[in-house]
C-alpha cells in the first residue's frame, strides 16, 4: 500500500498530530439544526443535522450519517472536521449523539 500523506514539518510524530488537531480545530465549524427524539423510556436521542444546499455539480443527493466515538459528540473536533468537509462539498449529514453525550444526562431511574 502506498500513501501520499506527509505530515506538517512541525508535527513529526503521530502523537503531535493528534494533539495538534485537538488544540487548534474549532468545535463550531458548521452550523447544525438539532432534533430531539423522545425514546420509550423517557430519555431523548439528539440528532444534529447539517443542511447544505446542493451545487449544480452534485448529480444526486447524498446524505451522510455520522456516529461519534466513546465520550464524543457532534461537537468533537474530529466530527466537526468531517461535517465541514461534507458541507463544503454540498452534501447534507446527520450526526447521531448517543445518550448523555451531547447534553447533561437525565436523572432517570433505569
Amino acid at each position: 500500500m502506498t500513501t501520499d500523506f506527509a505530515p506538517a514539518w512541525f508535527l513529526p510524530g503521530p502523537h503531535f498530530q493528534t494533539v495538534w488537531a485537538r488544540l487548534v480545530r474549532s468545535r463550531r465549524m458548521v452550523s447544525m439544526r438539532r432534533e430531539s427524539i423522545e425514546m420509550p423510556d423517557g430519555d431523548e436521542l439528539m440528532l444534529d443535522h447539517v443542511d447544505a444546499p446542493l451545487p449544480s455539480t452534485v448529480p444526486s443527493p447524498v446524505h451522510f450519517i455520522l456516529m461519534h466515538g466513546l465520550e464524543g459528540s457532534s461537537y468533537s473536533v474530529y466530527m466537526q472536521g468531517i461535517l465541514s468537509v461534507v458541507a463544503r462539498h454540498g452534501y447534507s449529514a446527520t450526526a447521531i449523539n448517543f445518550r448523555s453525550c451531547a447534553r447533561d444526562p437525565h436523572d432517570l431511574e433505569r
